[in-house]
């Protein structure tokens, strides 16, 4: 399926620039999610609420007054008594790099960060970089290693779990303005803290610098304070644009996203361009959808969505003068830098818009080839579509 591709217009305010929204698990990313469920036109799978232990009844561990931590500050010691693979390590060396993540066993997320992270290790292993998966917020201790089993042998990285009384995730992500998992930290040689954030944006680039002494964390942290903003303006507003969308209000729709724009760092306002977007959709507007997807493919925070525009455009019926040539030239856009999953995808929205124009047979071909890339997951969606195409049916892709 599309899984996060089509956007949703009351998305863009949660998910569309913010990394922890859809996909850390905290009991306040999670409710907003989860929120827009029925708001939405995405494909959604719901969040569950992980919570830290100290907030829990059953286990009366009170937060801890610990000093805020940040990223440039001095890591905090690791106290890590249960390792589960790997040397167990006491203190951080000065010849290393080290990535220390978080993960717990009741979140879909953390345990998919799993591979990415061994996808790292074996990267970067040979410059000096150890990774350290830290188990936590487990009520079971046994699920870890479950989890493991489940994995298989193919694991080389370091895994420990957390104690009964929350140590490490207690004074480490604890710490933090808002604890989350899965939450990685990278210690750089000389013991600080030189990057905190959620795994799946941690990369090879960001490693590379750290290891290079070039990682400029102050920028690091004026992105992250920016985000933030964002994601305030955007949970400040949500409800709303909510409320608008269900009175059908369209002026009050539209002065929510003139408020939301005017409080959002400049980087991001695309994404208000992005709910005009869909608003002049749910308007039936076609010239609108028209210019603001234009709007949309010239600002460079969209670059690397272009088949979410197109995507979305390819959604729309019944919207007189939609411009579905230029949602297929986005697509054809994005298909000359996309590899692997991500092709199939982007093959999947242009067979679509080209079914849609009328042409079958160049619909068919370009299905065949995404069911020929994609992965496992797509693949029974991707050749249910293909069937489809082929007794000349436009597949119902909200299903």
């Amino acid at each position: 399926m599309q899984h996060f591709r089509a956007f949703g217009w009351l998305a863009g305010f949660l998910l569309l620039t913010v990394d922890i929204s859809a996909t850390a698990q905290s009991p306040a990313s999670a409710a907003a999610a989860n929120a827009l469920k029925s708001s939405t036109s995405m494909r959604w799978r719901p969040l569950p609420e992980v919570v830290p232990p100290w907030k829990r009844k059953a286990i009366p561990l009170p937060k801890p007054s610990v000093p805020p931590l940040d990223m440039g500050m001095a890591a905090p010691r690791l106290k890590i008594s249960n390792w589960l693979r790997g040397e167990p390590i006491k203190d951080f060396a000065v010849d290393h790099v080290y990535v220390v993540t978080f993960w717990t066993s009741d979140s879909d997320v953390c345990r998919e960060s799993l591979p990415y992270l061994e996808k790292l290790h074996r990267q970067f292993a040979d410059r000096g970089v150890i990774v350290i998966a830290l188990n936590c917020w487990d009520e079971d201790p046994h699920r870890a290693a479950s989890v493991m089993k489940h994995i298989g042998g193919d694991l080389t990285m370091r895994v420990a779990t957390d104690d009964r009384r929350a140590t490490m995730s207690r004074t480490w992500i604890g710490a933090m303005d808002e604890p989350y998992v899965p939450m990685a930290f990278v210690i750089d040689r000389h013991q600080r803290i030189a990057w905190v954030g959620h795994t799946s944006k941690l990369d090879d680039v960001i490693l590379s610098a750290v290891l290079a002494d070039k990682f400029d964390t102050q920028r690091a942290i004026v992105d992250r304070n920016e985000r933030r903003r964002f994601a305030e303006a955007a949970r400040r507003h949500a409800h709303k644009a909510i409320e608008a969308r269900k009175r059908r209000d369209w002026a009050a729709a539209e002065k929510n996203i003139d408020e939301f724009e005017r409080e959002s760092p400049a980087r991001f306002r695309f994404s208000a361009v992005h709910q005009r977007f869909q608003l002049a959709a749910e308007r039936k507007d076609g010239p609108a959808v028209n210019r603001f997807a234009l709007q949309l493919s010239e600002d460079p925070g969209m670059a690397e969505r272009l088949n979410d525009i197109a995507w979305d455009m390819a959604l729309m019926e019944d919207i007189e003068g939609l411009d579905l040539q230029f949602a297929e030239r986005l697509a054809r856009r994005e298909l000359e830098r996309s590899k692997g999953v991500d092709r199939a995808h982007v093959l999947d929205t242009l067979a679509r818009i080209q079914f849609r124009l009328g042409r079958q047979i160049d619909a068919i071909a370009t299905q065949k080839a995404a069911v020929e890339c994609c992965d496992e997951q797509d693949r029974i969606s991707f050749q249910s579509t293909l069937t489809s195409y082929e007794k000349g049916l436009l597949p119902d892709a909200s299903e």
